[in-house]
């Protein structure tokens, strides 16, 4: 899999679907909502001829859940709302074991940008000056 990564919206299908694509070009995967559940299925192709992996996320709970297509349990990434209302936190687990953390940088700038969108015309050129940052930590407290 080459980095980074790069995610489009393929247009003109019923359901949401997104196309994975590495830095060569070439599609790496293709993630499609299955429709009256709180799952996607991740493909290996556009095709949707082989499933790769499911993402589901149960209903009132912040933890993205991703297994295989047998049902084996890969990880997860959770938001913990406790820790701060003002600064998002995420946690990746593989297995059940904590693997790295994302904290954003700077609450701030996403209060800015909240505020800036609400301004007409502003709010159309705001994404070029207000984008907020995250930090990827692993569990040894050491940055990515």
């Amino acid at each position: 899999m080459d980095f980074p990564l790069r995610i489009d919206f393929i247009p003109g299908v019923g359901s949401a679907r997104l196309r994975i694509s590495g830095a060569g070009g070439g599609t790496v995967g293709c993630l499609a909502g299955v429709s009256g559940y709180l799952k996607a299925i991740v493909y290996s192709d556009e095709t949707q001829a082989t499933a790769l992996y499911e993402i589901e996320w149960p209903y009132k709970d912040p933890e993205f859940r991703l297994k295989t297509v047998k049902g084996d349990y890969l990880g997860s990434i959770k938001r913990t709302p406790r820790r701060s209302v003002w600064r998002a936190h995420y946690v990746i687990k593989a297995g059940d074991e904590p693997l790295l953390e994302v904290v954003e940088e700077s609450p701030f700038v996403k209060v800015l940008d909240t505020l800036a969108e609400m301004i007409p015309f502003v709010g159309l050129f705001n994404g070029y000056f207000l984008n907020p940052t995250y930090a990827v930590v692993r569990a040894d407290g050491a940055r990515e």
